[in-house]
C-alpha cells in the first residue's frame, strides 16, 4: 500500500527523532523544529516605491496565523533600506511542535508598498505624506517544503508568486483566497514577479541550534517566535508579550461624496499620559517604535485590516497604562491632509488586577476633530470604553468633553503570551488569598477550572540539569509565588 504524499510526509517528521533524552532524565522530552528562512530578493520590483514585506505562518485549517510576523523593510529597487542588511535579511521561526508539523501550515508573505495613495497618480503630493498601502500577497505550503527538502538541514531556494488582489476591500482575507486558488479574487502583476528564499528545516532545542549552526546566527538572524507558548516552557524563559490585532471597524461617511480613507494610529500610554518608548513591534528583524500606522484601504468606510502588532510592553508598565486609537481620513485632494475625526481606548488590565482577556474587544468610538487635545488624558480616561465598562460606570456626567459616535465601532483582539501575568481572576486570588482567608477553599476548587495556557505559568516543576551538571534558572517570579501561595496555604 502507498502513502499518500501528505502521509509521507508526515511520517518522515515524526520518524526524525523528535523524542530524545534530556541529560539526567529518564523521561523523553520533545525536539522542537525551526524554519530558518532568508529573503534573497524580489524580483522584478516594478512598484517603483518602498515597500515592506511581512512573513508568518499560517495554519488554513484553523484560519489563523500562528507565528509573529518577519519584517524585511526594501527600498524602491527590491534592496534592503539598510545597506548593512545585504545577504542579511533572515529569521528563524522558532518552537514549532510535531504536531504543528502536521497542521495545514503555509507561509505567507504580505507586501505593503510606503508612499502614493494611488500607483497610478500622477500628482506627486506633499513629499512628506506617504501612506502604508496593500500591494500583494504571496503563499507557500510547508507540505510542499517538506516534500522538497530531502535531508534535515538542507537549504533549498523557492519562488513565492506576488498576487494583487482585484478587491481592496476583501485584502485582508488575500491569503486565503490564493490558497483555495479563488482567482477570480487575485491577479498576477507579471509573470516574473515574486520573492526568492530559501528555507531550511532544523530540530533541537535552542541551545543546539546555536551550537550547531553558528553560521546562521551572524547573519542578523530575526527570532520570530510562536503566539503562544510552545510545548516546553524552559526555566528561565520569561516573556510578557501582547499581540493585538487590528480586526475592522465600521464608520459613518460624514458628509462625503465618497467613503473615507482611513488611517488608524496607535501609541502607548502610561499612567501619567507618557507615550512610552520603543513599545510596539511591526515585526522581528526590525526595531520597535512608539507608534503605529495602519495600511489605508482606499474608499473604505468599513475597513477590515487583520494586522497583528506586538506590544513588548514592561511588566512594570502595564498596570495603569492604555492603548489609543486615532482614526483620519486620509483626503487625496487638495494638500492631502490627514484629518482627525475621532479615537478609541482601551485600559490593559481591569480593575481587578487582571489583562486583557485572549479575545475579541469591541471599543466606543468618540468624535473629535484637529483641534481636540489629548494633552489631559484624564478627560477621556473617565469614560467608557466598551459596553462592559460602560455597565460598570454608575455615574457618567450628562456633559461630556467627548461625545460617543453611537453608530460607529472599532474592533481590535488580544492574545497574551506572559510568564508574569494573568487573565484568570482565580489564579489573581490565589496569589491574594491572604485578603480573603474566608474564600480558600472556593478559590483552590476554582483552580480545577483554569485553563492549561494559565496553568502553566505557574507550575513548578524541578528545574533540570544543563549539560555543565549546572541547575538552569528557577521559573519565573509568578511561578514561584503561585506556588508559594499553594503551600502556605496547605501549611
Amino acid at each position: 500500500m502507498h502513502l499518500s504524499s501528505r502521509q509521507s510526509v508526515q511520517q518522515s517528521t515524526s520518524q526524525v527523532d523528535t523524542m530524545r533524552p534530556r541529560h539526567g532524565e529518564t523521561c523523553r522530552m520533545p525536539v522542537p523544529h525551526h524554519f530558518f528562512l532568508s529573503l534573497k530578493s524580489f524580483t522584478y520590483n516594478t512598484i517603483g516605491e518602498d515597500t515592506d514585506v511581512f512573513f508568518s505562518l499560517y495554519d488554513m485549517r484553523e484560519g489563523k496565523q500562528i507565528s509573529e510576523r518577519f519584517l524585511v523593510r526594501l527600498n524602491k529597487n527590491g534592496g534592503p533600506r539598510n545597506p548593512e542588511k545585504i545577504e542579511r535579511m533572515c529569521a528563524l521561526f522558532t518552537d514549532l511542535s510535531s504536531k504543528d508539523m502536521k497542521r495545514d501550515l503555509y507561509i505567507v508573505a504580505h507586501v505593503i508598498r510606503i508612499g502614493r495613495m494611488l500607483l497610478n497618480d500622477s500628482k506627486k503630493g506633499p513629499a512628506h505624506l506617504h501612506y502604508r498601502r496593500p500591494y500583494g500577497c504571496a503563499v507557500l505550503s510547508i507540505l510542499d517544503v517538506l516534500q522538497s527538502l530531502t535531508e534535515l538541514k538542507e537549504e533549498k531556494d523557492f519562488v513565492l508568486k506576488v498576487y494583487t488582489c482585484n478587491n481592496e476591500s476583501e485584502w485582508s482575507q488575500t491569503h486565503e483566497n490564493i490558497i483555495r486558488k479563488s482567482s477570480a479574487k487575485y491577479s498576477a502583476p507579471s509573470a516574473s514577479h515574486g520573492l526568492i528564499i530559501s528555507l531550511q528545516l532544523l530540530r533541537g532545542d535552542m541551545e543546539q541550534i546555536r551550537r550547531e549552526n553558528p553560521m546562521i546566527f551572524n547573519r542578523g538572524l530575526a527570532i520570530t517566535r510562536k503566539l503562544g507558548f510552545p510545548d516546553v516552557i524552559m526555566p528561565g524563559d520569561i516573556r510578557n508579550d501582547l499581540y493585538l490585532t487590528l480586526e475592522k471597524g465600521d464608520f459613518e461617511r460624514g458628509g462625503k461624496s465618497v467613503q473615507k480613507n482611513i488611517e488608524v494610529t496607535m501609541y502607548v500610554l502610561y499612567a501619567d499620559g507618557e507615550i512610552l518608548k520603543d513599545c510596539i513591534s511591526l515585526g522581528s528583524g526590525e526595531p520597535n517604535r512608539s507608534s503605529y500606522h495602519s495600511f489605508v484601504l482606499y474608499h473604505s468606510n468599513s475597513p477590515r485590516w487583520g494586522e497583528i502588532i506586538k506590544l513588548p510592553i514592561p511588566i512594570d508598565r502595564f498596570r495603569g497604562s492604555h492603548l489609543r486609537f486615532e482614526f483620519r481620513h486620509c483626503s487625496t485632494k487638495d494638500k492631502g491632509e490627514k484629518k482627525l475625526f475621532g479615537f478609541a481606548f482601551s485600559p490593559l488590565m481591569r480593575d481587578d488586577g487582571t489583562t486583557l482577556s485572549d479575545d475579541i474587544h469591541e471599543l466606543y468610538v468618540y468624535k473629535c476633530d484637529e483641534n481636540s487635545t489629548f494633552n489631559n488624558h484624564a478627560l477621556y480616561l473617565g469614560l467608557p470604553c466598551c459596553k462592559e465598562d460602560y455597565n460598570g460606570c454608575p455615574n457618567i456626567p450628562s456633559s461630556l468633553i467627548f461625545q460617543r459616535s453611537t453608530k460607529e465601532s472599532f474592533f481590535i483582539s488580544t492574545q497574551l503570551s506572559s510568564t508574569k501575568l494573568t487573565q484568570n481572576v482565580d489564579l489573581l486570588a490565589l496569589l491574594k488569598w491572604k485578603a480573603f482567608p474566608d474564600r480558600i477553599m472556593d478559590i483552590l476548587g476554582r483552580l480545577r477550572h483554569v485553563s492549561g495556557e494559565e496553568i502553566v505559568k505557574v507550575r513548578l516543576p524541578r528545574a533540570p540539569e544543563r549539560e555543565s551538571g549546572q541547575q538552569a534558572s528557577l521559573p519565573p517570579a509568578f511561578c514561584q509565588q503561585a506556588s508559594k501561595a499553594v503551600f502556605e496555604i496547605y501549611n
